[in-house]
C-alpha cells in the first residue's frame, strides 16, 4: 500500500542489491519468480491500496506500541529462498507495525465526513 508505506524499505536483497518497498512491489514479484503475479497485482490490488475509502460511520482506532513487530527483512546472497539472514523490528504492536495501524488516522482525519 504505497500511501500508507511510501518508499519505506520493506525489503533488502544483497543478491539482487536492491531494496523494495511498497512503490516496487512489481519489481519484487519479478525478482522472487513470480512474474504472472504483476498484472494481478497493477489491476487488483494496487487499486484497493490507492484509496482507503472512508466507511461513513464513526471509527474509533486503537493503537499499541511498546512491543517489537516485524518491519523488514533482509535477504542475503544465498536469495529469496534461503530466507531472511536479518529481521527489523520496530516499537509497534506485536502485530501490525505503526505504518499500518496508523493508516486509516492519516487517510481520514481531514475530512469532516469522517468521525474518528
Amino acid at each position: 500500500m504505497p500511501k500508507v508505506f511510501g518508499n519505506t524499505t520493506l525489503v533488502v536483497s544483497q543478491r539482487h542489491n536492491r531494496t523494495y518497498s511498497a512503490k516496487s512491489v512489481t519489481q519484487f514479484l519479478n525478482d522472487i519468480g513470480f512474474a504472472d503475479g504483476v498484472e494481478p497485482y497493477r489491476a487488483r490490488i494496487w487499486p484497493l491500496g490507492e484509496v482507503l475509502p472512508e466507511p461513513g460511520m464513526p471509527v474509533t482506532c486503537l493503537v499499541g506500541t511498546g512491543v517489537d513487530t516485524m518491519e523488514s527483512l533482509v535477504f542475503g546472497d544465498g536469495g529469496f529462498d534461503a530466507g531472511p539472514v536479518k529481521v527489523v523490528y520496530g516499537d509497534d504492536d506485536g502485530t501490525v507495525n505503526l505504518a499500518s495501524l496508523m493508516g486509516p488516522i492519516k487517510a481520514w482525519s481531514d475530512s469532516p465526513a469522517q468521525v474518528l
